[in-house]
């Protein structure tokens, strides 16, 4: 993966591929990601035609990042440098945080989740500059990937963040297999398919999550609990829209 080409007309080239390959087995619409291991190596003219190509043939497109880039290279995806207006209605962003990674500029290998809380905002903060400034709208998913070693920093992440604006907030667990210090001292039992971090989600939000109402996908890798956090910013919970023992809710 690190000696693919990462330069604008390469992307564009195969991106189109792509597009047409997706057209052709799934049709013309659909969600997809735009993922170059980090997105904003490409300049921003490339990137803003990159996404055009995908909404082109009529995907809503989303761009994988670390988010570490600054301002203006967000508006200059988003502005017509000519105009000084808006040529995109939104922006769908995956933004991707963890202890883990090393090299994010202020925080170059960070020993805590709570270090990066502050470029977890500094992220929303600039979508949101870019929606005043411009009338830009976003959807922006917040994902981090959980070892052992910050399962249980989940709950600070949420009660933390809940109410920076992300939309979606997505955990995945490293897989067992590979490196086993990922999950050292656990890494000789049996898989949990995600168990103790769905609790800790559980724990930070402060509710049971029920995850089985709407399954997508495999249950084993794939747990989704669709709701809102209700009340004021310091005392706020979290909803879930349909409950798994409600048979109003099972009859939907």
């Amino acid at each position: 993966a690190n000696k693919v080409k990462t330069d604008g007309l390469h992307t564009k080239i195969e991106v189109a591929r792509q597009m047409q390959v997706l057209q052709e087995v799934r049709g013309s619409f659909g969600h997809c990601q735009l993922i170059g291991g980090e997105v904003s190596l490409l300049e921003a003219e490339d990137h803003y035609e990159v996404l055009k190509i995908m909404k082109s043939f009529g995907r809503l497109p989303m761009s994988f990042s670390h988010g570490d880039f600054d301002y203006d290279y967000l508006k200059a995806i988003a502005v017509d440098p000519k105009t000084g207006k808006k040529r995109l209605d939104r922006m769908d962003w995956a933004v991707h945080f963890d202890k883990y990674m090393v090299g994010r500029s202020g925080a170059f290998r960070p020993e805590s989740e709570m270090e990066l809380v502050s470029f977890r905002k500094q992220f929303m903060d600039m979508v949101k500059k870019l929606r005043k400034d411009y009338g830009v709208s976003y959807y922006v998913a917040h994902n981090m990937t959980v070892q052992q070693g910050n399962l249980e920093e989940i709950p600070v992440v949420l009660e933390k963040c809940k109410h920076f604006g992300f939309r979606m907030f997505s955990f995945q667990p490293a897989a067992h297999v590979g490196n086993e210090r990922r999950w050292s001292p656990h890494a000789s039992q049996q898989d949990d398919y995600g168990e103790c971090v769905w609790q800790q989600i559980e724990k930070g939000v402060g509710t049971r999550l029920p995850y089985d109402v709407f399954q997508i996908g495999d249950v084993r890798c794939n747990r989704t609990c669709w709701g809102a956090f209700v009340g004021n910013e310091s005392d706020s919970v979290y909803v879930p829209f349909l409950m798994d023992d409600e048979v109003k809710d099972l009859a939907i």
